[in-house]
């Protein structure tokens, strides 16, 4: 529409901001005023306004962001004075100038109009909220708020203010209703989703940042236990050889130092090459020999450290010195060998132990946590290797019995890395059990079957090399209360006895009939927060024998 007094107002708007308005007003600016007016005489159009209508609502079009000249807060009564002084000095009608300076005002936040044309005005200002790039408007006004009014968002809250706002404001008007009602509805879609996604990422972030954070405490709790028990050995071997005389101390703790940080580091590299290609006497035999070795040489490098650091003597004042011909005399070195000897054969028998029964079972044992049965809630997982009799028939009894070795052995790490525990080997089964504590933290339990197809995965080639094929296997897992502890005499074993064992295995027997890799009963599924990318699906329900309630099975699906 053609009118003078709307002309003159636009230049003077522009004017005025392009001289006053920061450049900072990344939304609230020049841009945004004029798509106002823009959008203001549509919805007019729309609404079928008279003429005199229209003009008023374009006036306060373009008068009703420029109080941002003045202030960021109350711009709105500023824009009225503004307003009001040029309309007046154009002597433009009173009653009008009224009226503009109502609808300048109903642009509040969360204003209610009183009448169509604020109703128009309104609509005008929050139409990019229907508009399909409302996301990078409001980009801009995010960054306008961080300057002006120190409101700094992460993307997750500005997303979830986003929602606040389009779930709270609606349009006023039919034409503006009818127009851009769906955009508005697919971007509260679009905000709603991205809330979701981004508290997933937030949670998985945590959860992360809290499995880093437990990692480094065990593995400095790790670091620790060998230092302190190398500082043992060494203190030890030093009082054997030298009594309690003063320099014995600072030997000790060199030499300590240096058989803990060896037993660190030397421990995987054990358990890889010597335990898992040795038998037993063998292996024990082997690692008997490079712990004694192991505590002379620093032994010897503790003491030449010591003289060099502490005493600051040159190699050739420690050669002649009291404490070097004490420790390489026949005396000494017979008291060392003896000492070492017995230290290393004592840790070996220990950790070759603690492999047959499991790290977790040995300390129970040591502890005597079982020796009176107690009640207590436990996860078990069964594993077991589909189509064995088949296999074994076919390989041979020794190639069979090489490839579950192999298999039980590839899925040991991701079992311990889950805080599970190895309970018996039965067959070509596996049964994993987790202290209901400890399986559902960080859900262990299912972080552990993933682990394992991870693992397995990744040595495909090497079974498809060794045995001409990746074996395949099904899952059972279920949770309840069973009754812990020691049986036998001459053989003495930590079981566990309960209804959950039997109905574990059944419902692992029931993977083949129901084609699932996985099944899982209801009452673990219920227990567990899943990990972010995986969801429980239900398969079906189950009465098994013997068995007064049904039992629901469910499967995991990975997005």
């Amino acid at each position: 529409m053609k009118s003078s007094i709307i002309d003159a107002a636009g230049k003077f708007v522009v004017a005025l901001m392009q001289e006053k308005l920061s450049p900072e007003h990344y939304y609230h600016n020049i841009t945004h005023t004029r798509e106002v007016v823009e959008y203001a005489m549509e919805i007019g159009r729309g609404e079928q306004l008279t003429p005199v209508e229209q003009e008023i609502v374009c006036l306060a079009a373009w008068f009703h962001d420029v109080g941002y000249t003045v202030k960021y807060i109350g711009h709105e009564e500023e824009s009225q004075i503004i307003a009001e002084q040029f309309l007046k000095a154009h002597a433009y009608p009173e009653e009008k100038i009224h009226i503009v300076k109502n609808c300048i005002i109903s642009t509040k936040y969360l204003h209610r109009s009183d009448n169509i044309l604020e109703s128009i005005l309104i609509d005008a200002d929050r139409l990019p909220m229907g508009k399909s790039n409302f996301k990078e408007k409001g980009e801009l006004l995010r960054k306008e708020w961080e300057i002006f009014l120190n409101k700094v968002h992460t993307n997750e809250e500005w997303a979830q203010a986003q929602v606040v706002y389009l779930q709270e404001t609606e349009f006023n008007t039919r034409y503006a209703f009818q127009h851009y009602q769906k955009t508005k509805d697919e971007n509260l879609k679009y905000f709603k989703e991205l809330v979701i996604h981004l508290e997933h990422r937030s949670n998985q972030i945590a959860a992360n940042s809290k499995r880093y954070f437990r990692y480094l405490l065990n593995q400095f709790l790790s670091a620790a236990g060998y230092l302190m028990l190398g500082l043992f050995i060494g203190i030890s071997l030093s009082l054997t050889v030298w009594g309690s005389a003063s320099f014995v101390w600072g030997i000790s703790i060199i030499s300590g130092l240096l058989i803990g940080l060896s037993l660190r580091i030397g421990d995987k590299w054990f358990d890889r090459y010597i335990i898992r290609k040795f038998s037993f006497p063998v292996a024990l035999v082997i690692g008997t020999l490079m712990l004694i070795l192991l505590f002379k040489a620093s032994q010897y490098a503790g003491m030449i450290l010591y003289d060099l650091m502490v005493k600051e003597m040159s190699f050739s004042d420690i050669a002649k010195s009291q404490i070097f011909h004490s420790i390489i005399s026949l005396h000494g070195v017979l008291i060392l060998l003896w000492s070492a000897f017995l230290i290393s054969l004592i840790l070996n028998t220990i950790k070759l132990t603690s492999r047959i029964i499991g790290p977790g079972m040995m300390k129970s044992y040591l502890l005597g946590k079982y020796h009176k049965p107690i009640e207590e809630e436990r996860i078990f997982m069964f594993i077991d290797i589909n189509s064995s009799t088949s296999m074994a028939e076919k390989m041979g009894i020794e190639k069979y019995h090489n490839m579950l070795n192999r298999f039980f052995f590839d899925i040991g790490s991701p079992i311990s890395r889950s805080m599970g525990e190895i309970y018996q080997y039965v067959g070509d089964e596996v049964v994993i059990t987790w202290k209901m504590k400890d399986g559902l933290e960080n859900a262990n339990c299912i972080r552990c079957y993933y682990r394992i197809l991870k693992q397995l995965d990744k040595l495909k080639p090497e079974y498809i090399s060794l045995f001409g094929f990746m074996p395949e296997f099904k899952v059972g897992m279920h949770a309840g209360k069973v009754i812990t502890g020691e049986v036998g005499r001459t053989k003495t074993e930590i079981v566990f006895h309960g209804d959950v064992i039997n109905t574990t295995e059944r419902i692992l027997n029931q993977c083949i009939n129901l084609g699932k890799q996985i099944l899982i009963s209801e009452n673990l599924i219920r227990r567990i927060a899943l990990l972010p990318n995986v969801h429980a699906e239900y398969v079906t329900t189950r009465l098994f024998k013997g068995k007064e309630n049904e039992v629901s099975l469910y499967t995991l699906i990975k997005k």
